[in-house]
């Protein structure tokens, strides 16, 4: 039956970034599952309760890319980067239907109920970007200021750079990959002590937007 939930949640997907929560049926999402009404009903109650599983289900996907690809590196300043262009990269792959969830705000019964995921994105990965740049205090490879509220700033710099952005939304992966290098190397030189890839040229980024 998992099999079945992530096959309903990978259709709800595509349907709620196409169009949104409002106009999404739960009979269209039957059809590209191929399964019956019913079948949907027994792993999700609503379409509301399907929604709000997708955004679960989407927070834990992204915190898995992040941990995956941040794990690996030893120093902060690494980490850091590495953690910004995953995040961003998802930002990226996922633009439609962070955008939905946005403009959507008011189309679930209990308003603020697709803004619950923008609110959990910020909190979950705000807190890592905290955490590391805590490390790197403490390392002192990062100057004495105050991680969360840097961490809430590059956050939400972030999230409108791949979300809001009509220029780079619109651009090709190899204009989106130099937009996120520069944005990297403006944020992580910004709070370093000193200016790590002037001296080591810029860490080694694994994954691609």
């Amino acid at each position: 039956m998992e099999d079945v939930k992530l096959s309903i949640l990978s259709a709800a997907k595509i349907r709620f970034s196409r169009f949104g929560f409002q106009k999404t049926t739960i009979n269209e999402i039957c059809r590209d599952c191929r399964i019956s009404k019913r079948t949907l009903y027994q792993q999700f109650p609503s379409k509301e309760e399907l929604f709000m599983c997708l955004i679960t289900h989407e927070l834990e996907t992204l915190k898995t890319r992040v941990l995956t690809q941040t794990q690996k590196l030893a120093l902060p300043v690494y980490q850091l980067s590495q953690l910004l262009q995953t995040v961003g990269a998802y930002f990226y792959e996922n633009r439609s239907l962070l955008s939905a969830t946005i403009k959507q705000e008011n189309s679930l019964p209990s308003p603020g109920q697709t803004n619950r995921f923008q609110t959990a994105v910020e909190k979950e990965i705000s807190a890592l970007i905290a955490k590391v740049i805590l490390e790197g205090k403490q390392q002192r490879q990062f100057r004495n200021i105050d991680e969360h509220f840097v961490a809430c700033i590059g956050f939400n710099l972030l999230q409108s750079l791949f979300i809001t952005n009509k220029v780079l939304t619109c651009s090709d992966k190899t204009a989106v990959n130099e937009y996120t290098r520069e944005f990297i190397d403006l944020f992580v030189n910004g709070i370093t002590n000193e200016a790590p890839f002037s001296k080591h040229g810029h860490p080694k980024i694994d994954s691609n937007i």
